[in-house]
């Protein structure tokens, strides 16, 4: 049966109620306009008010580390200091100064600034059994260059209630102000090295803190991200100041193996610096050089160029290994995680594919070949030989979406199995390996493209021009008449909050989700048939892939 489909059987399994229930208008919508009652909840730094909305209670634009603008530019985050009074959490802070050419979904609408150090908690209001909620911590996408905690993709309102969990979005430096490596410039930074992810450590920290007198339970909780977001969980997964505070791990279409080097990311920062007319001599010059100007040389020295050239690096005083090595590993070996990617995540990347419908395999890999960061003849011939046994072995598939799928496990999908892999051959603690298929109209076609699933994890199906184009709730509609869509959506919900809960992912429509090992390779195919799966990348796809430096974040 199609993935586009859910049988009559597993629509049985929910009752005629539940079923109405799924498929309604999203009630978080209506929380918007909804009147609020004041909430105030007491932190370790002072009082703050908040908002209770249907089942939550909602604080928004919660400082957890000071500005970090003059003097505090490109140094670690200082957590926030104790106020006096209660402090309004009613709005969203500043995102990281930016300017967002993205999506309507996936932009906040101000540019921002350097007071940026922000978070937002959607809590399940109390049951009066005292017991307190798993805690779910969610790093934002925008390959380390763009986006919040804030943008109408990840409105916290229906994850946090549907799945019964604390929620908190968080808001960090990004671009230049996050990964500028200053440390091989000058010895006055070598303890300032991947500020964003510090950022996001100072945030944890803030919610082993704070997070109890919400009704969290800081004993259980779970970071995750998708895209940039999901390099991040990588790499503080890797970062030894974040042990012990969290303990389970979800990486969204973001896996990273890999970090710059500091001779790399040292040659980068001097370029930075030759444009922001800043001499190495005088490295605190950078101090006062205009906000905006960091953006600025930051889109000059990446466009048409890798645009993930300033991102995480390896650091004695950040983050001392590589995120493969035994050694990172080794930190968090403890944590059970989920790792997965989107079956046709390249159709956000390389859309245009779709549109010229490559007529045989050379122009197919024409078409691809330039977005998957590549440069060696070699790796053009075995991109050639990957959408060849794609092809040979799915010959009823156009080759636009075998085009897709290949760049999609270039691009995402093998770094995925090989950060499962790595975790596995460790014996860490248990990792569950996913694909999600549930596709969506975008491009002029149905794919389960980049970023997908975040719209069913958050239930933000209701955010229109989410790909580009007006009408998707239309659009979806035509492709599931009979709403089968919001049953993927409680389907991620469910899966991924049960992990939140206990350490493994389960759902009604879903069967039981095995761990991967190196015997069974199993991969669950989550969509409307979710279903389990051995060896998503078999014999020679495997091999192929084995030869190529993959990854968009790597």
């Amino acid at each position: 049966m199609s993935s586009l489909m859910i049988s009559r059987r597993r629509l049985l399994q929910y009752s005629a109620a539940a079923f109405a229930a799924a498929i309604s208008p999203l009630h978080a919508v209506a929380y918007e306009g909804e009147p609020a009652q004041e909430v105030i909840v007491k932190t370790v730094e002072g009082e703050l008010r908040g908002a209770r909305q249907g089942g939550l209670n909602i604080f928004k634009g919660v400082r957890y580390g000071e500005s970090t603008a003059g003097k505090a530019r490109f140094r670690r985050a200082q957590p926030v200091k104790a106020w006096q009074g209660v402090r309004d959490a009613l709005k969203y802070g500043d995102p990281c100064y930016q300017i967002n050419p993205d999506w309507r979904a996936w932009v906040d609408d101000r540019n921002g600034s350097e007071d940026c150090l922000h978070l937002n908690v959607f809590a399940p209001v109390g049951n009066g059994s005292g017991s307190k909620k798993p805690v779910m911590v969610f790093f934002h996408g925008g390959g380390y260059t763009y986006g919040s905690g804030t943008v109408p993709a990840y409105r916290g309102v229906t994850l946090a209630e549907q799945g019964d969990v604390l929620l908190v979005t968080v808001t960090h430096r990004i671009h230049l102000l996050g990964f500028l490596y200053l440390a091989g410039i000058s010895d006055a930074y070598k303890n300032d090295t991947n500020l964003g992810i510090l950022d996001l450590v100072e945030a944890l920290r803030w919610v082993q803190r704070n997070i109890e007198n919400f009704g969290g339970d800081p004993n259980n909780i779970t970071i995750f991200g998708e895209s940039g977001g999901g390099g991040k969980v990588s790499a503080v997964l890797g970062t030894p100041e974040a042990k012990g505070l969290f303990q389970k791990a979800i990486v969204q279409s973001g896996s990273v193996n890999h970090l710059n080097s500091a001779e790399h990311a040292t040659q980068n920062a001097l370029r930075a610096l030759d444009k922001l007319g800043v001499k190495a001599e005088q490295i605190t010059d950078i101090e006062n050089v205009p906000v905006e100007r960091f953006w600025e040389v930051h889109q000059e020295l990446t466009t048409g160029e890798n645009p993930i050239t300033f991102a995480p690096v390896i650091s004695s005083t950040s983050i001392p290994h590589d995120l493969s090595s035994p050694e990172a590993i080794a930190l968090s070996a403890a944590v059970p995680m989920i790792v997965g990617t989107n079956a046709e995540e390249s159709a956000v990347f390389i859309a245009s594919v779709h549109e010229k419908a490559p007529q045989d395999i050379d122009a197919a890999v024409e078409a691809i070949f330039p977005s998957l960061a590549l440069g060696n003849p070699s790796d053009k011939e075995a991109v050639h030989r990957l959408v060849t046994h794609y092809e040979k072995h799915s010959p009823e598939v156009d080759l636009s979406t075998i085009a897709f799928k290949a760049g999609t496990d270039v691009m995402f999908g093998f770094d995925a199995y090989r950060q499962v892999t790595a975790r596995v051959s460790e014996k860490t603690a248990p990792v569950f390996h996913y694909r999600f298929d549930q596709k969506e109209p975008m491009f002029g076609g149905a794919f389960a493209g980049h970023a997908v699933e975040l719209l069913y994890l958050f239930g933000t199906l209701d955010v229109d021009e989410a790909w580009g184009e007006a009408g998707l709730q239309r659009a979806r509609a035509d492709l599931y008449p009979g709403g089968e869509h919001y049953l993927v959506r409680d389907t991620i919900i469910e899966a991924w909050t049960s992990f939140a809960y206990d350490g493994h992912p389960s759902a009604r429509l879903m069967p039981r989700w095995e761990p991967f090992t190196e015997d069974n390779q199993a991969t669950m195919l989550i969509s409307g048939e979710s279903h389990q799966v051995k060896d998503v990348y078999e014999g020679e796809a495997k091999d192929i892939l084995s030869t190529l430096h993959t990854g968009l974040l790597n």
